[in-house]
């Protein structure tokens, strides 16, 4: 079909996102690439693409969803084909994409060395970015850590261990104070609260000889006539 040359660019792209988006709604991807168009070259506002062009692009005009979609396109290919196979949560690509591409490319790799599914990326990507904040250093540094290295490099332990300690890993270095709480409490050499050596590993309930025990049967006490008679 030829386009009336009487018509601008707008028109023209208007015209464009009218067809593909009677087809279906646009792909978070697709949605990205026209916010990038419609607010670069042809200078539109964000309010004039929400309440405009989402509708002919079958999403709502929710500003939420504007912020997402945005930077999706600054994704390297290899991730965004991730995010058009399901590989990638839409959060966590949101989140990645506004980080450095070394960044994302490093979390990439932990991801599929790990399996992670798409709710676990989200997971481990905050408290990643947090421990980056805490410790100054970004995520390739941290992973380069000895003890990080070992875990991801270890060959006996399934991805589901690895991702478990990992973990671990991840929270006692975020949390160091809420870590110590679960750690098991030490005590002091001599201190009552020792084991004495020989005695057994699970503490036993001590009874008081007074008591009868719940299942033991009754004691049956002598009768008067018996105690004069003896």
């Amino acid at each position: 079909m030829l386009l009336p040359r009487n018509w601008d660019d707008l028109q023209a792209y208007r015209w464009l996102v009218e067809q593909r988006g009677a087809l279906r709604p646009f792909s978070p991807l697709e949605a990205s690439h026209a916010i990038a168009a419609l607010s670069g070259p042809l200078s539109l506002s964000r309010e004039e693409i929400l309440r405009t062009w989402f509708p002919l692009m079958g999403l709502a005009p929710n500003p939420k969803l504007f912020s997402l979609y945005a930077p999706l396109r600054l994704l390297e290919p290899e991730l965004q084909s991730a995010l058009a196979a399901d590989e990638l949560a839409m959060e966590t690509a949101g989140a990645m994409a506004s980080a450095e591409p070394a960044e994302r490319l490093a979390f990439w790799q932990l991801s599929r060395t790990l399996r992670l599914g798409k709710n676990r990326q989200r997971e481990f990507w905050l408290l990643l970015s947090d421990i980056e904040r805490i410790d100054k250093a970004s995520l390739p540094q941290l992973l380069a850590q000895p003890e990080w290295r070992s875990l991801l490099e270890e060959q006996n332990l399934t991805p589901s261990q690895k991702t478990d300690r990992f973990k671990n890993l991840l929270m006692t270095r975020r949390y160091p104070a809420y870590s110590a709480t679960l750690a098991p409490p030490s005590c002091p050499r001599n201190s009552t609260c020792a084991r004495p050596p020989g005695s057994p590993a699970r503490s036993t309930r001590s009874i008081s000889p007074s008591l009868p025990l719940r299942n033991s049967p009754p004691v049956s006490r002598p009768s008067r006539r018996c105690r004069r008679e003896a």
